[in-house]
């Protein structure tokens, strides 16, 4: 299978400076594997995304680096979705837990994904020689030391955070006056790490300090994996066999995405929700169509519903009788196939913003109708009865 690839023409005047890049990666081992990257490098920020599918159900992976003369550097391991889909997201500014830094430069390298019997799919970025490489660039932050809330137990704990213009980061959790033992650290349900606490005869004390420039004795590098803990819930808990199950003696609501810049109300919180591709039931005509949805532990939210081997035109996306869209199905040459995707945070192409004023599709009828001047009025060609209303964890 030939490589696809496409090299976007630079952009025009009034249209902004940068790199862009879309194309579709090449199966390397005759699977039925496909995937799309896409990459963006500007002064005003960088991001690469890569969406897989065919991958295998529930496949661990690596996300590779390949330098021209062979050498291969691991970007990030990662599992496949039990419907053998992955999307990875890079930003040099993460905005979301599920942002992966890009602290690395793509162009003129290989991008392969691989498993553990050899390598799956590749993609070659081209090498513009002119756009400066991503580099990271934050909002200051110092937290200074917040005080957490003792929730049982005796004894104080505290926090602080600091990240620098470059987006080096420091947090220290410190708790002192507490029973001698060992504790863990979670930061919106994730293990930031564990510490102890020693009684040295003058004082009871412990800490856990992470650093992306350890420098001083006790310091620990700052996973990169880990987010920024704005935003989030802090708590110190009784270390258990099960990260962050055990007692809860310290907590604190969050650090506020932008302390220091006045009173920032608090971030929403949602359930986090992947219902996994749903095939709907056909109604009429041919062909076949599935819809999925996600949404983040932030309420970031992504719908999408695709329809293959069906009549060309256009179609109408209808939930519980709102409309939520039209898109188009067309030939390509190899396949004939549409899609309407809904993100809050648009970074690929034909992906469109997910409107503030529609609602999640959980718990509501979901239809593919062909397209007329009264939305959701044309011949009825798919459903589902609903998405659960908590489908729960993906």
């Amino acid at each position: 299978m030939a490589l696809a690839a496409l090299l976007r023409p630079a952009p025009g005047a009034g249209e902004g400076d940068g790199f862009r890049f879309r194309g579709s990666f090449e199966s390397l081992d005759g699977s039925t594997a496909a995937g799309r990257l896409h990459a963006t490098i500007g002064g005003g920020g960088s991001s690469m995304v890569v969406r897989a599918r065919g991958l295998g159900d529930s496949v661990n992976l690596s996300l590779l680096l390949r330098e021209a003369g062979g050498a291969d550097t691991a970007v990030v391991t990662f599992t496949s979705s039990v419907r053998g889909r992955a999307t990875l997201r890079f930003r040099s500014v993460p905005r979301t837990a599920r942002d992966l830094p890009l602290n690395f430069d793509p162009r003129g390298k290989k991008i392969v994904i691989s498993a553990a019997w050899g390598d799956r799919l590749e993609v070659e970025v081209p090498d513009d020689g002119d756009t400066p490489p991503p580099g990271a660039a934050c909002t200051p932050v110092d937290t200074g030391d917040v005080f957490l809330v003792p929730e049982a137990g005796v004894g104080t704990a505290k926090a602080r955070f600091r990240r620098d213009g470059d987006c080096t980061r420091d947090f220290r959790v410190e708790a002192e006056g507490v029973t001698p033992g060992s504790y863990g650290l979670c930061v919106g349900g994730v293990a930031f790490g564990s510490f102890e606490v020693v009684d040295t005869g003058t004082e009871i004390k412990g800490e856990i300090e992470l650093d992306d420039d350890p420098a001083q004795p006790g310091e620990r590098p700052f996973p990169t994996e880990l987010p920024d803990p704005l935003e989030q819930r802090i708590e110190v808990r009784e270390a258990a066999e099960t990260s962050c199950t055990g007692a809860l003696l310290f907590s604190f609501a969050s650090f506020p995405n932008d302390p220091g810049g006045g009173v920032v109300p608090p971030a929403a919180t949602c359930t986090p929700v992947d219902t996994g591709d749903v095939f709907l039931v056909r109604e009429a005509g041919i062909g076949k169509a599935k819809a999925r949805y996600r949404r983040q532990a932030d309420c970031a939210r992504d719908f999408r519903v695709e329809a293959d081997n069906v009549p060309l035109g256009l179609y109408d996306v209808c939930v519980g009788g709102v409309a939520f869209g039209s898109f188009e199905v067309v030939d390509s040459g190899g396949e004939i196939e549409g899609e309407i995707e809904l993100d809050d945070e648009p970074d690929l192409p034909g992906e469109r913003p997910y409107p503030a004023a529609l609602p999640d599709p959980l718990g509501k009828g979901i239809e593919v109708r062909r397209s007329v001047p009264t939305p959701c009025a044309g011949t009825l060609l798919f459903s589902f009865a609903s998405f659960p209303d908590d489908p729960g964890q993906p």
